[in-house]
């Protein structure tokens, strides 16, 4: 067993307790599972004893020192093994405290009257060892004990008194016995504790971690249960957080939901989000009844289904567009066929056809405006053509003319509208001499507006103008295409579209519409690959406030064509700007994007990605709670 000795100084007294502690089973057999049990050999007195001298404990006839006898270390009868020795009371491979190897005894080179500055020096009788030197009287600062001159700042045998020794584990210093910690570990009140881990003394002495927290690197940190994740001390699961989107600060734009870590557009009640833009599944020519399912020429998209829609003076017979006044198997009505040797005239099976008839085939038709017997039987019009007086003319649109243009209302994401140009007219002072028709939509405050006409079946020019009157603003074929591609930024107010066809080309045409809230003018184009972008907001005013941003901010962007991939984008102003920052990148789709604000201090980094095909992008450099000032903003931009 050992023993721990507490020591109390006063008045010149020396007390010593003994505590009954558990040792390593090599420290001798005198104790097993807790029962005592007799050993063989000197007994353990309990401590210094009054027949030996100085420190010298007396076990059994033997007075032995305790602090580095081989056969007592630290206790009577307590030897160390073969490989060890005893080094200030605890076997050890190595000598401790200051101490060096004698032989197989650690002892003081410097006090030691044996071993004075070296292993086996004996100094003569009535002299001392002081400073590792042979003398007839101790140096200035040490003090004679019992013969042998020491420090009693430093000595841990004789500390602050020469019948005063140091406990195992502690050192003397400036008189005083003290707690040594390993390497690693700190002295906190009386233990020694590793200020990386423990949850009561994290990274200071009593600084306890709070419930629910842990110490990790010298820092308390939430905990967070499987599939979440800590996010300024807060657990969200980053697959569905509008604020903490795929990654901690990635904050969701407005309009849009976070769904599997990535922000996507969000749609009104009634709507589905369809590849970044939001449609009516039940009405929708282009997504009927599911996303992609668009219905054919001819048919009209009902209820979720797809229908077949016939022009006027026709009727949807079992899937066929048939005319009731005329047709031998649905003379009258759906299914109501004629006899052999009857003609259906006027909805009524009779023997021969009315006057301005024609018998074609066992139907009695008018040749002057019968689509499928127009000017002589069998002469069929085209899907999008009427018969008027036995020839075969294109359907005027409703919208041929810019003041009977049809409204459009544009939603979050990108906005898609479907037409045909074939029946239309050449408006005065369109984009070009072909056949056109017209659009309006109103903006509500100052955006950034874009239209494209990729993937139309001819060869388009589309314009914008904020009038009837006004000359509008044209472009034709964009990124080395037949489609064009328009954007600019416009103030509250209403304004035209105008789709046209180039040398006079007409047919089925899709219109592709985006718009993103800015203010006043771009502060420029963002480039491909990495970019720096410096700028003050102190001047500016508000254009979004996503991510907490209600400050003035500064927007640039970029415009994508059908080709562009998308990919990963990132900005930062860490350590480059003097107020709270707010970065924010918006996609016209409405796909990806996000926000984050004090990734580094008060400053922003963020990490988003750019959505693929045709497009507009904005990114916004904004301030938290209308901070505002310089800044430099460098990236990456796919």
């Amino acid at each position: 067993m050992s023993i721990l000795a507490t020591r109390l100084r006063a008045a010149g007294l020396h007390v010593f307790a003994l505590v009954l502690l558990t040792s390593p089973s090599w420290m001798g057999a005198g104790c097993s599972g807790g029962t005592d049990t007799d050993v063989s050999g000197p007994v353990d007195t309990g401590g210094p004893d009054s027949d030996c001298g100085g420190s010298a404990t007396k076990c059994g006839d033997a007075c032995v020192d305790l602090v580095n006898d081989l056969d007592h270390c630290g206790a009577c009868a307590n030897a160390c093994p073969q490989t060890m020795i005893c080094s200030i009371a605890q076997c050890d491979f190595t000598c401790n405290g200051g101490t060096d190897k004698c032989g197989s005894t650690c002892v003081n080179l410097s006090s030691n009257l044996k071993h004075c500055g070296a292993c086996d020096v004996e100094c003569a009788a009535g002299e001392v060892c002081s400073g590792g030197a042979c003398a007839l009287s101790c140096q200035a600062g040490l003090t004679e004990c019992a013969g042998t001159c020491v420090n009693l700042l430093t000595d841990y045998q004789h500390c602050g008194d020469c019948e005063a020794s140091c406990m195992a584990g502690e050192v003397c210093s400036a008189g005083s016995c003290q707690l040594t910690c390993q390497a690693g570990l700190t002295d906190c009140n009386g233990t020694c504790v590793s200020l990386q881990s423990s949850n009561q003394n994290c990274g200071a002495c009593d600084n306890p971690c709070a419930s629910g927290h842990i110490c990790s690197s010298g820092s308390c940190q939430v905990t967070c249960q499987a599939g979440q994740t800590s996010c300024n001390d807060v657990c969200v699961n980053t697959g569905n957080d509008d604020q903490n989107c795929g990654a901690c600060g990635n904050a969701c734009l407005a309009g849009q939901l976070c769904s599997d870590g990535i922000c996507a557009v969000s749609c009104q009640a009634g709507q589905t989000s369809c590849n970044g833009t939001c449609a009516a599944l039940n009405d929708d020519n282009q997504n009927c009844g599911s996303c992609g399912n668009a219905c054919s020429a001819g048919y009209l998209c009902t209820g979720g289904v797809c229908g077949l829609t016939c022009q006027s003076g026709l009727t949807d017979c079992g899937g066929a567009c048939v005319n009731t006044e005329s047709d031998l198997q649905h003379c009258g009505v759906c299914g109501q066929a004629c006899g052999a040797g009857q003609v259906c005239s006027d909805g009524a099976c009779v023997a021969s056809c009315g006057a301005g008839l024609t018998d074609c085939s066992g139907s009695c038709v008018s040749t002057s405006n019968d689509p499928e017997h127009c000017g002589g039987c069998g002469a069929a019009c085209a899907g999008s053509q009427i018969c008027q007086a036995g020839a075969c003319v294109d359907l005027q649109p409703t919208n041929d003319e810019c003041t009977a243009a049809i409204a459009i209302t544009l939603g979050s994401g990108t906005t898609m509208i479907t037409g045909n140009t074939t029946g239309a007219t050449d408006s005065a002072g369109s984009c070009s001499n072909g056949k056109d028709v017209q659009y309006s939509f109103t903006l509500g405050g100052h955006e950034l507006v874009y239209v494209d006409s990729f993937g139309s079946g001819f060869d388009t020019m589309i314009g914008l103008s904020s009038s009837c009157v006004a000359a509008p603003t044209c472009n034709d074929d964009a990124c080395s295409l037949t489609g064009s591609q328009l954007t600019a930024v416009l103030s509250a107010g209403t304004y035209f579209l105008h789709v046209d066809g180039n040398g006079g080309d007409s047919g089925n045409f899709t219109l592709r519409i985006q718009h993103i809230p800015v203010n006043g003018a771009s502060g420029g184009t963002i480039p491909a690959g990495s970019f720096t972008l410096s700028g003050n907001t102190t001047d500016s005013t508000s254009s979004q406030q996503s991510c907490a941003a209600k400050g003035p901010d500064n927007w640039y962007s970029w415009v994508t064509c059908p080709s562009y991939g998308g990919g990963a984008f990132t900005a930062s102003t860490c350590g480059a700007a003097s107020y709270d920052t707010v970065l924010a990148l918006r996609n016209g789709g409405g796909l990806g994007g996000g926000c984050n604000k004090d990734a580094c201090g008060q400053q922003s980094n963020l990490s988003s990605s750019a959505s693929a095909g045709a497009g507009i992008h904005v990114l916004y450099v904004d301030g938290a709670m209308n901070s505002a000032g310089a800044y430099t903003v460098t990236g990456t931009r796919p």
